[in-house]
């Protein structure tokens, strides 16, 4: 049976597109339409893979659209191409790295053959998707990104807004205890590396105890005397690091706050800190 070759859509930075990781599109990719033949011809050849065109009719023999674009030019682009392949009722369209808007994501719900969205999770060592959509397009594209050499997995319908928050927050909610933890213990004198090695192995740690036990499994500072220990080591630290002080209960409230541990001391320190580091 022929094999239909994939087409793409890329109105955005070819870097920034998760398509780039995946090993099979070489013999994949067909047509690549992006903000001109040039660009697109540079893709192309960057990639290895698919051939430049210039206008949205060289997209019509596709089954398969996969489109990578700003959220905000994607009401503009799924019109021109509605017009121009006369409708999606013979197509799947699968939009990389952000979703349509709700209203486009309906529309094409309704009237493509099929509809997804892939988001990369995670780049090393092997890329990890997450994909939505249809039954018959996520099972598609899980083959697919298995064919690359990736991994993925399907999420619920309407869910990519909380995993691109789980992505963030894993990454970007852990760096302010990393950096509180790592800069206490430059100052106390602990090397880079040592640093390093230390806090890796309480990552490791405070992992396994949450996968085995959830938030249960962690140790937290659950007696009033353990909470008032924390608070004098964040006013000791004050003394020396009114920043890192500050910091660092900012960290700790909101850790218990998860824990539904009372936070009232470390208010308290918080407010003499602040106070101390504006002259008041």
């Amino acid at each position: 049976m022929r094999l239909h070759p994939l087409g793409l859509v890329l109105l955005r930075r070819a870097s920034e597109c998760s398509l780039r990781h995946l090993s099979n599109l070489a013999p994949r990719m067909g047509p690549i339409l992006s903000g001109s033949y040039r660009v697109a011809s540079r893709v192309a050849n960057s990639w290895q893979a698919g051939y430049p065109i210039r206008s949205y009719a060289e997209l019509r023999e596709c089954r398969t659209l996969f489109v990578a674009c700003n959220s905000e030019r994607i009401p503009r682009l799924v019109g021109e191409l509605m017009a121009e392949l006369d409708g999606f009722r013979d197509r799947r369209l699968v939009f990389w790295d952000e979703p349509p808007p709700h209203r486009e994501a309906s529309l094409l719900q309704q009237q493509a053959a099929g509809f997804g969205i892939v988001m990369l999770f995670e780049e090393l060592p092997v890329p990890v998707y997450l994909v939505e959509g249809d039954r018959a397009t996520r099972r598609w594209l899980v083959e697919f990104v298995h064919e690359g050499g990736g991994d993925a997995i399907e999420i619920a319908e309407g869910a990519y807004a909380l995993c691109q928050l789980a992505r963030l927050v894993s990454s970007l909610g852990v760096a302010p205890a990393l950096d509180v933890s790592f800069r206490c213990l430059r100052q106390a004198g602990v090397s880079a590396t040592q640093a390093n090695r230390l806090l890796g192995k309480k990552i490791d740690a405070a992992l396994r105890a949450y996968s085995q036990s959830g938030m249960r499994g962690l140790s937290w500072p659950r007696r009033a005397e353990e909470r008032r220990v924390l608070a004098q080591c964040v006013t000791a630290v004050s003394q020396r690091d009114r920043s890192l002080a500050a910091m660092a209960a900012d960290v700790l409230r909101l850790a218990l706050r998860c824990a539904k541990q009372d936070t009232s001391q470390l208010e308290s320190v918080s407010v003499a800190v602040a106070k101390a580091g504006s002259g008041s």
